[in-house]
């Protein structure tokens, strides 16, 4: 899903997390990109941040946190 909350209407905003949680439970894996990092942080199990085509550093749930993904990000 690439930006899936992007100029979508308010109320349609908070049943996102629902299909996303819905496609997870039923076996399947979702790959999330947004530039909207608390949907990262609140929707991730593993947060990859990629720079020039590569993966910068990598994130568990537990680790990640807006701050943490920005500092990569920006340098």
């Amino acid at each position: 899903m690439d930006e899936p909350t992007c100029g979508v209407d308010v109320g349609v905003i908070a049943e996102i997390p629902e299909i996303i949680r819905d496609s997870c439970e039923s076996g399947a894996g979702v790959i999330l990109i947004s530039s909207y990092l608390p949907e990262i942080v609140d929707r991730s199990d593993r947060i990859l941040v990629a720079e020039g085509g590569t993966i910068a550093a990598e994130f568990a749930r537990e680790e990640a946190t807006a701050e943490a993904i920005l500092n990569v990000a920006i340098h």
